[in-house]
C-alpha cells in the first residue's frame, strides 16, 4: 500500500513550470542564432520545433508516472477505507447504533494515522492524557516548542485559582524535568499587548510560574503578524517536538488565541517544518532572563 500522499497542486504547477522553462530556454536559442546567420532560419526552426516537440514527451512521461502516483494514493485511500468499513460493519447494529459518532471518529483517526503518520484531535481531556503520556514514554528526551505566554491560549499565572487540568500540566513537567528531560520553548508575544501593564503582568506571570520555575529554558520572540491566519494553514507556528524520537504536535488557534485542536505526528516532513522554523526564529529571539522587563527584551530585537 502507497503512504504517498499527492498533491495537485503541486503536480500541475510543477509540470507548467517544466514546459515553460524549456519553452523559454528554446526561444532564447532562437534568437541568439538568428542574430549569427539568418540563413540558418529554416533549419533553425525545424530544430526547435522538433526539440519543442521531444521537451512536451519527456514533460508527458513525466506527468504519466505523476498521475500513477495519484492513482495509487487514491486506490489504497479507498482499499483503506474499505478495509476499516468491513471491521465496523462486523459490529452488532445497534450497538453501532449507540457509538455512531465515536466509530466514525476513530476510523477517521485510523486513516490519518496510517496514511499521513499524524492524529488530529479536538478534545484538551484527550491533549493532556497524550501531553502526560508522551513525557513518561519518552524520558530524558529533549522537546523544543513554540507558544503564547496567555490565559486564553493554555497557560495560568501566580494568583490564577488552581485546576486539574493544569495541575496535570505542571505535575508532568515538573516530573519530566526533574527526571533528566529538557524543555526549551520560544514564546511569541505581541508588542502591542505590553502598553498594557495587567497584560505585561500576566506575561511576566506565566513565563516566570508556569515555565521557568519548572525548570523550562524560556526564550521570547515577537509574535508573527500572520499567526493566527496561517497557523496550521501555510504554517505551523505553534508546535512541540522532539527531533530525537520524531515526534511532535501542532497546535490550532481561533482568532482569540483559544486553543481549538492539536495535530500529533510522527511525520519527518513535519518534524523538519518544526526544525527550520526554530532556525528561523533563533535569529531574533532573546533568552528570558528573571527580573528582566519584557519590553526591554523585545526592543533590542531586530
Amino acid at each position: 500500500m502507497s503512504n504517498t500522499k499527492f498533491n495537485l497542486d503541486k503536480f500541475l504547477r510543477e509540470h507548467a513550470m517544466h514546459i515553460a522553462t524549456g519553452t523559454t530556454i528554446l526561444i532564447i536559442i532562437i534568437f541568439r542564432v538568428l542574430g549569427k546567420d539568418v540563413d540558418n532560419y529554416k533549419l533553425v526552426v525545424d530544430l526547435m520545433v522538433y526539440a519543442l516537440i521531444a521537451e512536451i514527451a519527456i514533460t508527458i512521461f513525466w506527468m504519466k508516472k505523476d498521475v500513477d502516483t495519484m492513482k495509487d494514493w487514491a486506490n489504497s485511500k479507498n482499499n483503506l477505507e474499505n478495509e476499516i468499513d468491513n471491521i465496523l460493519n462486523r459490529i452488532d447494529p445497534d450497538f453501532k447504533k449507540l457509538l455512531n459518532s465515536n466509530l466514525t471518529k476513530e476510523k477517521n483517526y485510523l486513516i490519518e494515522a496510517i496514511q499521513e503518520n499524524e492524529i488530529t484531535i479536538y478534545s484538551r481531556e484527550e491533549f493532556l492524557n497524550a501531553y502526560k503520556t508522551i513525557f513518561e514514554l519518552f524520558p530524558k528526551t529533549t522537546f523544543i516548542g513554540t507558544s503564547l505566554p496567555y490565559k486564553s491560549y493554555f497557560w495560568t499565572a501566580k494568583g490564577d485559582l488552581p485546576d486539574i487540568e493544569h495541575d496535570t500540566i505542571e505535575n508532568a513537567t515538573r516530573s519530566f524535568i526533574t527526571n533528566g528531560g529538557k524543555i526549551t520553548r520560544y514564546f511569541y508575544i505581541d508588542g502591542n499587548l505590553l502598553s498594557d501593564s495587567a497584560n505585561s503582568k500576566h506575561i511576566h506571570s506565566v513565563l516566570e510560574y508556569q515555565q521557568v520555575a519548572l525548570g523550562v529554558d524560556v526564550h521570547v520572540t515577537r509574535q508573527p503578524n500572520d499567526l493566527i491566519a496561517s497557523n496550521g494553514k501555510e504554517k505551523d507556528y505553534l508546535f512541540f517536538y522532539s527531533e530525537e524520537m520524531n515526534l511532535g504536535w501542532t497546535a490550532y488557534i481561533n482568532d482569540e488565541y483559544k486553543l481549538t485542536g492539536f495535530t500529533f505526528t510522527k511525520n519527518k516532513k513535519r518534524i523538519q517544518k518544526y526544525k527550520s522554523t526554530i532556525e528561523s526564529i533563533k535569529v531574533h529571539e532573546r533568552k528570558w532572563e528573571t527580573g528582566k522587563k519584557l519590553v526591554d527584551v523585545l526592543s533590542i530585537q531586530v
